[in-house]
């Protein structure tokens, strides 16, 4: 119902004034929590669902993610490998669009009963006790996850359907790297989200190049903010003439994972190459954790030691709809419908 009331006051505004309405730049950004990750990718199915446009196109901007979020951006952006024909190679397989939000869902089921298992807690508990066997016992634990990501995304970001970027950090420097698919591109995808999701403690480092990255937020920095590294991606992207759009909406999903994490709006201007200020649209929106615990993490992987995948959904469910009932949420999705309906 709000849907068709919006399209028709946008329908009266442009006959009646003759203006022509172009969607303005606007940008996804991921934050980290393992698999409450599976809360932000239910909200981007609900902005699909109730858009009929794919997540790609809505935010031609970029997709940005940190830790499990750089797995809902990489999925969202990736192209996905149509089935090959009778002897055909995999690098002749033509490519299709990206995954929808709502298949994204689905596979955070699969992930958990495959990478969070039994014997993954035993390893990390075994590496406190026998820290000559941590590094060993921490490969264990990230090779089925290496696998899963390297099936899924073998092609390099530069391949990507949208504008990708993943966040991690450099474990020597500690400081925050953005792979881009703009000046990254010929890094591959998995090892980006491999390098994001590289929790030290559970997964331990990636190396990509000469250097090893990991999960940010478990490197003992503190609670890694996701959006100051894209708000100076696009503020030095304006600066070199890059991005020339006068006005930029950007959306910030966060899991819960963090108590401080909260649903707010709030703008900051800019400027462009030709010094022109910029507004950058900033809505950040969190779940408010019910049925968190303070290790919000952790629920995750006991919950599917125990086998209680179920129980655990059904917490997050509770969390998406207190996302998706908040009035900044909204707002988004009547920008968004104005702009792509």
């Amino acid at each position: 119902m709000r849907k068709n009331i919006l399209l028709s006051i946008l329908t009266v505004l442009s006959v009646t004034s003759g203006m022509v309405y172009a969607a303005p730049l606007r940008i996804a950004v991921f934050g980290g929590g393992a698999m409450l990750g599976y809360v932000p990718s239910q909200v981007a199915a609900q902005i699909e669902d109730m858009t009929q446009k794919p997540m790609s196109e809505i935010y031609r901007g970029g997709i940005f993610g940190a830790s499990t979020g750089s797995l809902v951006a990489a999925l969202l952006t990736s192209p996905q490998a149509a089935p090959a024909e009778p002897g055909a190679a995999a690098s002749e397989r033509p490519l299709l669009a990206p995954k929808s939000a709502t298949d994204i869902a689905q596979d955070y089921r699969k992930l958990g009963s495959q990478v969070f298992t039994p014997q993954l807690m035993m390893n990390v508990m075994m590496s406190k006790f026998q820290p000559a066997n941590a590094p060993m016992l921490l490969a264990a634990n990230q090779a089925p996850l290496e696998i899963l990501l390297a099936a899924q995304f073998s092609h390099t970001m530069g391949a990507s359907v949208a504008p990708l970027g993943i966040l991690s950090a450099n474990t020597a420097t500690k400081d925050i790297k953005l792979f881009h698919s703009s000046a990254d591109g010929d890094v591959k995808t998995y090892q980006a989200v491999l390098a994001s999701c590289s929790v030290t403690d559970v997964f331990g480092p990636t190396k990509i190049g000469e250097e090893f990255f990991a999960d940010a937020g478990s490197m003992g920095i503190g609670k890694p903010d996701v959006l100051k590294p894209v708000i100076d991606f696009v503020t030095e992207q304006l600066r070199t003439g890059k991005i020339t759009d006068h006005e930029i909406f950007v959306d910030v999903f966060y899991t819960g994972f963090y108590a401080s994490e909260s649903s707010k709006a709030s703008n900051i201007t800019v400027k462009s190459v030709d010094g022109t200020p910029v507004i950058i649209h900033i809505k950040e929106l969190a779940p408010t954790r019910i049925g968190y615990p303070d290790a919000g993490n952790m629920i995750a992987t006991n919950l599917f030691a125990a086998g209680s995948t179920e129980e655990f959904f059904a917490i997050l469910d509770k969390n998406v709809l207190s996302v998706t009932g908040h009035e900044i949420f909204g707002q988004m999705l009547e920008e968004i419908l104005v702009a792509h309906g």
